[in-house]
């Protein structure tokens, strides 16, 4: 698992105490208290809201990816850091923010993506109905379909499950490939920027 990708989870995603706090929420209610300025805890906020996710990479233009979320359809247009360029029809496993305010057009896959390989999204729509039917969520799934897919890809049904999920797909990408990130419900992951 990269470090920014663990990063994220550590401060963003990992629940702790009977409220399921994480440290960014904390940071929002200091801020909150002692008058943080307002950019900053929109930025936390975000930040706080985001989640991974699992996304169909639509190609390239004028500088910015296109990537539609396989559980609402919804098509995000970033720009991707580690500039790996991926190839359309690729699924990415990625945590998306989305632009910081109304001047701009584009959000930012804020950590390397993990490439989904050997899967495509029936499979993985296949596996969100699995554990719809099996597996309880932390805190207790909403009833509509996409709220509840996207808090199993918050935080799992425990807090490890990604990460672990991550941990167990990876297989590293023979030397000759460039280095971005690879995952599926029984697929590879690969990580062609592991930072």
């Amino acid at each position: 698992m990269s470090r920014w990708k663990f990063t994220c989870w550590s401060f963003l995603d990992l629940p702790f105490g009977t409220d399921a706090e994480t440290i960014c929420s904390v940071a929002i209610g200091i801020g909150r208290h002692f008058g943080m300025p307002a950019d900053f805890m929109l930025t936390l906020e975000a930040m706080s809201e985001s989640a991974m996710g699992i996304y169909e990479h639509l190609g390239w233009h004028e500088g910015r990816i296109g990537l539609r979320d396989i559980v609402d359809g919804a098509i995000y247009p970033c720009i991707v850091p580690p500039n790996y360029r991926g190839r359309a029809g690729e699924l990415w496993f990625v945590r998306l923010l989305p632009p910081p305010n109304a001047t701009f057009d584009h959000g930012v896959a804020f950590t390397s993506p993990y490439v989904l390989v050997d899967t495509n999204k029936t499979d993985w729509l296949a596996f969100f109905d699995r554990q719809e039917r099996h597996l309880p969520l932390r805190p207790p799934p909403p009833a509509d379909q996409v709220a509840h897919r996207k808090a199993l890809l918050k935080r799992g049904p425990e807090p490890n499950y990604w990460s672990e999920y991550i941990f167990l797909a990876y297989h590293a990408m023979p030397a000759t490939t460039p280095s971005p990130c690879v995952a599926s419900p029984i697929c590879r992951i690969a990580c062609p920027m592991r930072t």
